[in-house]
């Protein structure tokens, strides 16, 4: 029997931080083959590209702008990579040093507090 006060707004939230979680994981998974593969490749994958911009369009639907934003910055530069030459093993050496390889770091902050500010 439905209920006359409408759905359970703490079950809504719950069941949308849910659904988000898994949408940040998937995109982190495929956006981070994609990445490890573009470093040393200069063919891109794209039925996975196209995995990753679905994920996008799905954070369009669910998230805040900002979350979308980053994941497409994220990819854009993926894409940048795979036409840019190849790293030898030495400079990947050398951007890990850095600091440079963690090129998923902005999205993952915002998904994090986004997540983070569903629970309260």
């Amino acid at each position: 029997m439905d209920d006359p006060e409408g759905p359970d707004p703490t079950a809504l939230t719950a069941r949308g931080r849910t659904t988000r979680h898994k949408v940040y994981q998937q995109f982190i998974e495929e956006a981070s083959k994609l990445y490890g593969n573009a470093l040393v490749n200069t063919a891109v994958e794209i039925p996975m590209l196209i995995g990753a911009y679905a994920l996008i369009s799905r954070m369009r639907v669910i998230s805040s702008p900002g979350i979308a934003e980053k994941a497409e910055a994220a990819l854009r530069t993926i894409v940048d990579i795979y036409f840019s030459p190849n790293k030898t093993t030495l400079e990947l050496h050398q951007e890990i040093d850095r600091g440079k390889l963690d090129l998923l770091r902005d999205f993952s902050r915002a998904a994090r507090e986004e997540l983070s500010a569903l629970k309260n």
